[in-house]
């Protein structure tokens, strides 16, 4: 499984590996629909999921990460990076940094 937990990520060894690293990356990574495939004692199954339905996952996924509020942090400072971290979407994020450029102003 292809690590997608960045280089310059804060220190994630000292709870042990994130949950996230043992899940289905796509899932961090909503689309309007996706499929993914897993196989369970020994049959493949197709799983179809929608944006809110993996959205729905992956946030109870980032609910019991000891990381949690570092990973939303880090995600909230940059701008860049797509897909859910920390429990926040891009959009709960942009709004988060949006509060926050009001509230300096004050």
């Amino acid at each position: 499984m292809e690590n997608f937990i960045p280089e310059n990520y804060p220190d994630f060894n000292k709870y042990g590996a994130p949950p996230c690293s043992e899940s289905f990356p796509d899932g961090f990574f909503a689309e309007e629909r996706s499929e993914y495939t897993y196989i369970k004692d020994g049959i493949e199954y197709t799983r179809i999921v929608s944006q809110y339905a993996h959205e729905k996952e992956v946030k109870a996924i980032c609910s019991s990460c000891p990381y949690k509020v570092e990973c939303a942090e880090y995600a909230i400072n940059d701008p860049s990076l797509l897909g859910i971290w920390g429990g926040l979407t891009e959009k709960n994020r942009k709004e988060i940094r949006t509060r926050r450029k009001l509230r300096s102003k004050k």
